[in-house]
């Protein structure tokens, strides 16, 4: 059978919490159990990228841009590089110019401001540009920009990118799916039937299963909603299905007018969910172990 180290909790807290000051807008896994991220404030029209360790939630810096602090978005994280875009134009989404930064430091390392990226592999970054209705493929050297190769065309690097996609850090992140009640089953049925029984569900549960535990978050209609003027809280709830208790709860966002998707990710024991759209927060998941049988 599996035991519980003799250490564990009958409720879980929260690890560590990191707010910025505006909206979470995209989080990348990086080397090193970091955690680089991107942050936009709205009113100042400014954008900000950071870096955590994900184990602590130390933050390692903070980097904003002087010349530019609104068109430009975490593209991404290869190695000890963090890569950063800029846009065509303010009134257009393609992508175009790239900013490298040290994953250490946060400092500037190198830019291009001709290319647009497609994918990084190794030590490698693939872009191009695109010149008179055709692509030209280039390689750049990941630590100093330089250009490395030139290619007619990019198609023939597919499966060079399909390789990029299956080794990036990002491949072991797991997201939640989305679960209807009556979509549950085994263990965790008589759990959520419980924890909604009472409630007005607006959408979908999201849930991820990590061995004995249902990680999962559920929008319900707050006091005062109605269809003219939704107010939804986002309910966030961690339950042991080996005591069938509930071990962490919390309430993700108080007051959304509809359902926001994607409020947490699973990294290996590690639990990350976002609060109010600003704040990063983690709460750790026991070990399992394998104990004598009977």
């Amino acid at each position: 059978m599996q035991l519980f180290s003799s250490f564990f909790p009958r409720s879980l807290t929260t690890s560590w919490s990191f707010a910025c000051q505006g909206t979470l807008w995209r989080l990348l896994l990086g080397e090193r159990g970091t955690i680089v991220g991107e942050c936009r404030d709205q009113e100042k029209k400014e954008t900000q990228f950071f870096c955590l360790q994900g184990e602590t939630g130390t933050l390692s810096w903070l980097h904003t841009r002087t010349e530019e602090r609104w068109w430009i978005g975490l593209e991404a994280v290869c190695k000890n590089r963090v890569l950063i875009h800029g846009f065509e134009t303010p009134d257009l989404p393609g992508h175009k110019r790239l900013i490298a930064l040290d994953l250490d430091s946060g400092t500037e390392v190198w830019r291009n401001d001709e290319v647009t990226f497609w994918f990084a592999y190794q030590s490698r970054v693939y872009v191009y540009r695109t010149m008179f209705e055709k692509r030209v493929g280039q390689v750049l050297d990941l630590e100093t920009g330089e250009v490395l190769e030139t290619h007619e065309g990019i198609e023939h690097l597919a499966t060079l990118r399909e390789l990029a996609r299956q080794e990036d850090p990002q491949a072991s992140i797991e997201f939640p799916e989305m679960l209807e009640p009556s979509g549950a089953t085994g263990k965790f049925r008589p759990l959520i039937e419980r924890e909604i029984r009472n409630h007005r569900l607006v959408g979908a549960i999201e849930a991820v299963v990590r061995g004995a535990f249902l990680v999962m978050n559920y929008h319900r209609a707050a006091k005062g909603s109605s269809p003219e003027a939704p107010r939804l809280e986002n309910q966030f709830l961690i339950f042991d299905s080996e005591t069938g208790k509930k071990v962490y709860s919390d309430i993700l966002i108080q007051d959304a007018r509809a359902p926001v998707p994607d409020t947490f990710f699973v990294k290996d024991s590690s639990v990350y969910f976002i609060r109010n759209q600003k704040e990063l927060c983690m709460v750790r998941l026991p070990q399992i172990t394998e104990g004598p049988t009977e």
